[in-house]
């Protein structure tokens, strides 16, 4: 590439930097792309410029500014801290000369594609909530769906640093030991969230998986346990997911993701073996709002947990 510092920028240079931008900034394919649409950098203005062959032509200073806004967008979705090269130095209608560091500035923000700063998005805790009131033994289980309008919607909602979280909580009824441990296990788990490639959560003692959207299959599998202490250390907290809708077009990995959420009560107790009061199961997301536009999932109940 003869893109150097103080040199001119040509024609083909600047397609292979807007190439890379694009792939990131627009649909992109597998875990690259964000699906914007807006400000996408333009091609240069061939009819405007100087009538040379394209690989020794020259590029006005509009299509830097154009260029270097969306690099500077993306690495504020990212939280990317690398400085960029000012869009004041490409006046509209000058020539541009080129700055050794915007390469090395999209290589950069190419290698975080998958970060986000938190400043920049939303988190929503109780997007799809299924309360069970009536007392319950053994086992009940919360069942549902997250759906994207498409699979390249769901790539961009996961490649923007959005995560499904999942939360749970048991309280009032009686004064027992079993009701103890439920509301005990439940608390220490915090929140669970599935991002791109991997699930975790926020409290301690589970066992989260590997698998996150990219590694989903047509079966389920799980993504997180936690099970309950002491003599209750056979009852546990379980999610499992499979994808749906999957035909796998440009990466995606299905645009419907099946879950199941499962309070399993394998504890026997000749006294009792009953759980009571309210058992409450919560899904929430969260989704870049700030410098990017990503559409929100819809998430529907199969089977409550009533």
């Amino acid at each position: 590439m003869s893109y150097i510092k103080g040199g001119v920028s040509v024609g083909s240079d600047f397609n292979s930097l807007r190439s890379d931008i694009n792939d990131l900034w627009g649909t992109g394919s597998g875990d690259y792309g964000y699906g914007q649409t807006t400000n996408t950098p333009p091609s240069p203005p061939l009819a405007s410029l100087p009538a040379q062959t394209e690989a020794g032509m020259v590029v006005v200073g509009a299509d830097f500014q154009a260029l270097i806004a969306i690099v500077a967008r993306i690495a504020e979705q990212q939280g990317t801290s690398d400085t960029l090269p000012s869009a004041a130095l490409y006046d509209s209608g000058d020539i541009a000369q080129a700055l050794a560091d915007l390469p090395s500035m999209i290589a950069t923000v190419e290698a975080n594609r998958l970060s986000v700063d938190v400043a920049g998005a939303t988190l929503t805790t109780s997007d799809l909530v299924s309360v069970r009131t009536d007392p319950w033994s053994t086992a009940v289980k919360h069942e549902l769906t997250v759906s994207f309008a498409n699979e390249d919607e769901a790539r961009w909602f996961f490649n923007s640093g959005g995560q499904i979280r999942f939360d749970a909580s048991r309280t009032g009824g009686s004064g027992t030991s079993q009701n103890t441990d439920w509301t005990n296990l439940l608390t220490n788990i915090g929140t669970v969230y599935m991002n791109h490639s991997t699930t975790q959560q926020t409290g301690s003692g589970g066992f989260a998986s590997s698998i996150g959207y990219y590694s989903l299959t047509d079966t389920y599998e799980q993504l997180f346990t936690q099970s309950g202490s002491g003599a209750y250390e056979t009852n546990d907290y379980i999610i499992n997911a499979r994808r749906e809708d999957y035909t796998g077009v440009r990466g995606g990995n299905g645009a419907t993701i099946r879950l199941q959420v499962m309070f399993n009560d394998d504890h026997a107790n000749i006294h009792f073996d009953t759980v009571d009061g309210t058992l409450t199961s919560r899904i929430g997301m969260r989704r870049a709002t700030a410098f990017v536009s990503i559409t929100s999932p819809s998430m529907t109940t199969v089977t409550p947990i009533t």
